[in-house]
């Protein structure tokens, strides 16, 4: 993309990037340094964290009843 807009800067990208990126990982991710590359790497880890985190909650309520 920068080749082919190079009056854009990188951080006009990450800044796209990070704004398209799940309610749920955008804050982790701004947190961190704000490179092209480390910030895709940054969402990466944190989307596979979210991902376990949801897996782990799933397998601990399975079998248990909720409700009335």
């Amino acid at each position: 993309m920068m080749v082919h807009n190079p009056q854009l800067s990188e951080e006009y990208y990450v800044s796209s990037f990070i704004s398209g990126l799940g309610d749920e990982i955008r804050p982790m991710v701004k947190m961190m340094p704000s490179h092209g590359e480390t910030s895709c790497e940054s969402a990466r880890l944190q989307e596979m964290i979210v991902d376990a985190m949801t897996k782990k909650q799933r397998n601990q309520t399975k079998g248990v009843f909720i409700g009335g």
